[in-house]
């Protein structure tokens, strides 16, 4: 949806059944409460969140169908240390698109080792890594 000036006032994206809002800078208390909505362009490129996609296959044709549409690619298409593969976008506003599928298990050492971070034992415990 497009403002009267051509700008882009409410763009939606669905994908596997789940869908995700994208939108300018607005402040509607009736609406959000509290919350104040920014873009990245407006704070010098600073992200304020990483939207993520996962997919169950066809990372790559993805990759390919965005950058042929003019998708700014930030990173191709690539194995990921945590198991995924992943490859990253951003839109217009300055949002980064994380894109993953599935690509091999990972276990909880392999991941600490390639960070230097340590999983805590509640998410072992439920089964994340």
């Amino acid at each position: 949806m497009t403002d009267a000036a051509g700008q882009v006032a409410y763009s939606e994206m669905s994908f596997l059944g789940g869908s995700v809002s994208i939108n300018p800078e607005f402040a509607a208390p009736d609406l959000i409460g509290a919350a104040r909505m920014v873009s990245p362009a407006a704070i010098e490129g600073r992200g304020t969140q990483f939207v993520s996609v996962h997919m169950p296959d066809g990372l790559d044709a993805h990759c390919d169908r965005a950058r042929a549409a003019g998708a700014r690619i930030t990173q191709a298409p690539n194995d990921e240390f945590y198991g995924e593969r992943t490859y990253r976008a951003m839109d217009p506003e300055g949002h980064v698109w994380n894109f993953a599928q599935p690509a091999a298990a990972a276990s909880a050492a392999d991941m600490e080792a390639a960070t230097g971070l340590k999983l805590s034992t509640s998410l072992k415990e439920a089964g994340h890594g």
